[in-house]
């Protein structure tokens, strides 16, 4: 069971959110939890986005208690009437705790994907789980993007990013890191 509530405010000058989302399976005796913020502002020509997720619940079957602290921002600014350029920033910290294990998404094989998405939503249409996270080592990134309208019927997308684990393991010499 999937549950969740979200309270939405805005002014001229900002808007946001909290939320709260459960997922319960009571048959694995397994329960996470997310609480959050998110929140959008500009500055002139530079319009910001944030979010900040926190995660807890207890895998009762397996006595691992879940934690997770995600963060993600967002800056994208019109240069002019052709070209935006933004920046993706984000972070989803890792444990090396054995009886914890890290969340990042309350939904199974997505990845840390920010619950409003805001910017992020090109990621899931991508198909590629750029966020992954690997095995409680958390992650931590950044992408850079444009887009160029060409003409009206025309816009030209390019970005290059780069992802690499928030915690090395110890037992791998071949640490996860992973650019798109």
């Amino acid at each position: 069971t999937l549950m969740g509530a979200e309270v939405m405010f805005g002014t001229d000058a900002f808007s946001g959110g909290v939320f709260y989302a459960t997922k319960q399976d009571k048959a694995i005796e397994d329960t996470q939890n997310v609480i959050g913020l998110h929140g959008s502002t500009s500055f002139g020509k530079i319009g910001v986005w944030g979010e900040v997720d926190l995660y807890s619940g207890k895998d009762d079957a397996n006595d691992v208690d879940y934690t997770g602290t995600n963060v993600a921002v967002n800056a994208e600014m019109g240069v002019n009437e052709q070209l935006t350029v933004g920046l993706d920033v984000f972070f989803a910290q890792g444990t090396d705790d054995d009886d914890t294990a890290q969340l990042s998404t309350l939904l199974d094989d997505w990845g840390y994907v920010p619950f409003d998405h805001g910017p992020f939503k090109w990621i899931q249409s991508t198909g590629i789980d750029v966020h992954e996270v690997e095995a409680n080592a958390g992650s931590q990134g950044l992408n850079v993007y444009g887009t160029f309208m060409a003409m009206e019927e025309l816009a030209i997308f390019a970005n290059v990013g780069y992802v690499t684990p928030q915690l090395e393991d110890p037992d791998d010499n071949d640490v996860y890191v992973s650019s798109y």
